[in-house]
């Protein structure tokens, strides 16, 4: 079939799904089943086989009737250029995650070199772990999830993206941890309110791990548990006070930036920062917090920003 004429059957195929992205899943579509990109098929006008065009069907119908993602399908997702493995039902690696796991990337820079230690909780694929663990090879990274199905897929993801960096423990959060201590504690955690699970989109609620999406308390109960949890867990590291980095950072709801700001204030977190996705959304909530007597000699330093 000539391109031009698929990539409008496909559109034709597509519209159930009301997705503003469909253009974008069209050349996704063809590029995965023809092993071309975009400006190949272009250019070749490229003709697909009759079994690149069953496979393109089968696809389709998997996406649109049974509402399966794409990136299920496919098996993969590029997560900063790395290849990320993913199945049903661990969570798919947002561009959300992606965004501000690629700007902490740029401020950990300074300390590329530095023995840091850096936790992860609730890993999933393990997509923000080796994407820190690639970029600062220096740096000693703990990934934990409670989930046999994420760590297995973790494992995956380690041995494809060649890490040799990542301690990989199956945890409910710092429960076999013992006493490490991290410089840096990050965190995409379970975050939508529980009574709102059944409007997510059937893609999400019918495929993904509702343990790696919902949680109580307005989506707060597993946010709280980590910062309540966390000041026994994080190294009093002057340098990360000096270079004005965070060391706690969790992906929240845009609904949930000023609670959550609160409850951090309330344990001793200073220096809080509420950093927007692409969308402008509220996003990513971040903080510091050196344990009680460091706190106590650096609060007038803070000049009272909260």
């Amino acid at each position: 079939m000539i391109l031009q004429h698929l990539i409008q059957e496909i559109k034709k195929k597509l519209r159930p799904v009301p997705d503003l992205d469909n253009e974008q899943k069209i050349w996704w579509i063809l590029e995965e089943v023809t092993q071309k990109n975009q400006s190949e098929l272009i250019q070749k006008n490229f003709l697909l086989t009759s079994e690149q065009l069953e496979r393109i069907n089968f696809i389709i119908d998997k996406h649109v009737n049974e509402h399966m993602p794409l990136q299920y399908l496919f098996g993969y997702v590029p997560f900063l250029e790395n290849k990320i493995f993913v199945n049903p039902p661990v969570l798919i690696p947002r561009a959300e995650t992606e965004e501000w796991c690629a700007n902490l990337i740029k401020e950990l820079t300074s300390l590329k070199n530095k023995k840091i230690r850096i936790l992860d909780i609730g890993t999933g694929s393990g997509c923000i772990a080796i994407s820190l663990a690639k970029k600062i090879p220096s740096a000693e990274i703990f990934a934990v999830d409670i989930s046999d199905c994420a760590i297995e897929l973790t494992k995956k993801n380690i041995l494809e993206n060649k890490i040799n960096n990542i301690k990989l423990i199956k945890s409910d959060l710092f429960e076999e941890l013992k006493n490490e201590k991290f410089d840096l504690i990050v965190s995409n955690p379970p975050y939508i309110p529980d009574e709102l699970f059944e409007q997510l989109d059937l893609s999400v609620k019918k495929w993904e791990d509702p343990r790696a999406l919902i949680a109580q308390d307005k989506g707060l109960k597993i946010i709280k548990k980590i910062i309540e949890q966390s000041e026994h867990f994080l190294k009093a590291n002057k340098e990360f006070f000096e270079n004005n980095l965070s060391q706690l950072i969790l992906e929240i709801d845009c609904s949930q930036a000023e609670e959550v700001s609160d409850f951090l204030k309330l344990n001793n977190f200073f220096n809080i920062e509420i950093n927007e996705d692409l969308q402008q959304k509220d996003r990513v909530i971040r903080a510091r917090r050196f344990g009680d007597n460091f706190f106590q000699e650096q609060q007038g330093n803070s000049n009272g920003q909260f």
